[in-house]
């Protein structure tokens, strides 16, 4: 689990106690809330082995680059840039192998079967595919801070205003607003392609409101 003291203010449920403070100034109420989000992940990696087996050098080489640029020019047409290549040759039992792998990221994971399913129906038995890795990219984590971080302030407001009708008042401008806590937890540790990973942000924030009578 990831958390984060942050005690920071804020651009801009589950709900907890809200509260008037009870000192000579009236004309403030303080609430907190909580809110929460589940996300799914919006990435994946996965490595893409290939292997030739052949009697001289020309022959598996030539076997090797045909499938190895088939993958390549199929993730130039979909955009797919963020892939890193690796080859290595031996020589074992009187024949050549020439081995290689494609670790590819994806950001999109339609994207990602798209791709998948093409090489499963063009390409031979010499090539396999591992298992999808599944994972958040930074960009959605802090899309989704920002999210979970404002839904707690618009549920602490909702709170307030509903306190202030039933005392006669009525809740006015912002004095303070802070995020107490920021939470990340994982909801499971499988990887596998029928149980994704998810996680659940968790935002707590203090707000304080001016107080105004009718």
């Amino acid at each position: 689990m990831e958390q984060f003291n942050r005690n920071r203010a804020l651009d801009h449920g589950d709900i907890d106690n809200g509260r008037i403070p009870g000192r000579s100034s009236n004309h403030e109420i303080h609430v907190s809330a909580t809110s929460q989000m589940k996300l799914i992940p919006d990435s994946c990696v996965i490595d893409v082995c290939l292997t030739s087996r052949k009697d001289n050098t020309n022959d598996v080489k030539e076997s090797f680059s045909k499938r190895f640029e088939y993958i390549k020019q199929l993730l130039d047409h979909f955009g797919v840039q963020d892939c890193t290549s690796y080859k290595q040759m031996t020589f074992k039992d009187n024949q050549y192998i020439l081995e290689g792998r494609l670790n590819i990221h994806f950001n999109d994971l339609t994207l990602y079967e798209t791709v998948c399913n093409i090489l499963v129906e063009k390409l031979d038995g010499g090539v396999s595919i591992s298992e999808p890795i599944f994972y958040h990219s930074s960009s959605q984590l802090n899309d989704a801070r920002r999210t979970v971080a404002r839904d707690a302030v618009r549920l602490a407001k909702h709170k307030a205003i509903e306190i202030a009708e039933q005392l006669k008042q009525v809740v006015g401008r912002p004095i303070s607003v802070y995020e107490d806590e920021s939470t990340i937890t994982n909801n499971n540790t499988s990887q596998s392609i029928t149980k994704i990973i998810h996680k659940t942000l968790i935002s707590k924030v203090n707000c304080v409101f001016e107080l105004k009578c009718l």
